[in-house]
């Protein structure tokens, strides 16, 4: 549908304005337009746009997984920092926010498989997920980057479900 909407979309601006027809498809066209947004594109489709929508059950996995992960990286990450040159404050703040990604990761996985609105929980999931990736990455964690090595597919997914992007800068 998008991509018939596309060429439908090319052919109205290669026509004079007011041509026959153009006001109803203008009205379609916002349609077609939030349509692309939940399948992550822009509406006009560019010629090889890949489109692809994120199920409810894929993005609760997806989450489901940061959240069993970032419960180990606790451990892990108050292992790795025992025997590195962190003091234990450092530790501390560390295995916390850990912890406090693993709940941010919980409570969007209940949210979305509630069919409640989650775009808030999935904001403060991906803000979390960034402070963690820029620990990991400034420290010599080699357990802990193990751990870590899987998420950053499993955030794109859930940013793409919402929307958005993820990257460590956030």
């Amino acid at each position: 549908m998008l991509r018939q909407g596309s060429a439908i979309q090319a052919f109205f601006r290669a026509q004079p304005p007011g041509t026959r027809g153009e006001s109803e498809w203008n009205r379609l066209a916002t349609d077609l337009q939030a349509l692309a947004r939940a399948y992550g594109a822009e509406f006009p489709l560019g010629e090889h746009t890949a489109v692809r929508r994120v199920g409810d059950r894929e993005l609760a996995g997806a989450v489901d997984s940061i959240a069993q992960t970032a419960n180990r990286l606790k451990r892990s990450l108050d292992s790795d920092l025992k025997g590195a040159p962190a003091d234990q404050s450092t530790r501390e703040a560390a295995v916390r926010d850990a912890d406090q990604l693993s709940k941010d990761a919980k409570a969007l996985r209940d949210r979305v498989k509630d069919g409640k609105p989650s775009s808030a929980e999935a904001d403060r999931l991906l803000a979390q997920a960034s402070k963690m990736h820029a620990f990991i990455g400034t420290h010599q964690l080699p357990m802990s980057a193990g751990l870590w090595s899987e998420v950053p597919m499993r955030l794109q997914t859930i940013a793409a479900a919402y929307g958005t992007s993820w990257s460590s800068t956030r």
